[in-house]
């Protein structure tokens, strides 16, 4: 029996996301202690409150119509959402979808992610994409004290730059998709 192309793609973004994971869980340790680093503390106490400790790490990752973060679409994006028991991160759930632009997908970019028009013609547009990963991530908040980071391979120089340049083009409020989905900050495991 062969696989679709769409099938072997998803199979292709999910071992992406599984190699993020994969990496990041290599340097579980390293990226713990910078996930307590970049988690807001009471400037009163000078301490970390229990509460604040993030509890939430979705490992994810974009496929763009090019190599410009600044100026490309986001055409897939990908994310295992896990947490940490103090050995292991543990995968609580994942996310895929592919987006609908109006852009033309560079030669070179589709060599790499082997993401055509075709695959991506009818998906949601980023908006609508985006509206289903904010509530996959807000279902997944146990509680008030819910904190998640972004960790990605390569984030700050592509990922998460791609990501945030898309919402400023579609005129979305990016701080506000990060107080919703009670973001702390992001990570690269490229630096750690």
């Amino acid at each position: 029996m062969t696989k679709s192309r769409h099938s072997f793609r998803l199979e292709m973004v999910s071992r992406t996301c599984l190699t993020v994971f994969k990496v990041s869980i290599y340097f579980s340790e390293k990226i713990i202690h910078a996930a307590f680093s970049v988690v807001c503390f009471y400037p009163s106490s000078g301490r970390f409150p229990s509460t604040m400790f993030v509890n939430h790490y979705a490992f994810y990752d974009t496929e763009t119509t090019g190599n410009k973060p600044t100026e490309d679409d986001i055409i897939s994006l990908g994310c295992a959402l896990c947490t940490y028991n103090g050995h292991q991160f543990e995968k609580l759930d994942e996310f895929h979808s592919y987006v609908d632009t109006d852009r033309k997908i560079d030669p070179a970019a589709q060599a790499v992610h082997h993401i055509s028009k075709q695959m991506i013609r009818g998906q949601p547009k980023f908006p609508e994409m985006m509206k289903v990963f904010r509530t996959f991530l807000m279902q997944h908040q146990t509680s008030p004290h819910t904190r998640l980071i972004f960790i990605a391979h390569n984030g700050s120089k592509f990922d998460d730059i791609v990501l945030y340049c898309n919402f400023v083009q579609q005129n979305l409020n990016f701080d506000m998709f990060l107080r919703d989905v009670h973001c702390y900050g992001f990570l690269d495991t490229l630096k750690y």
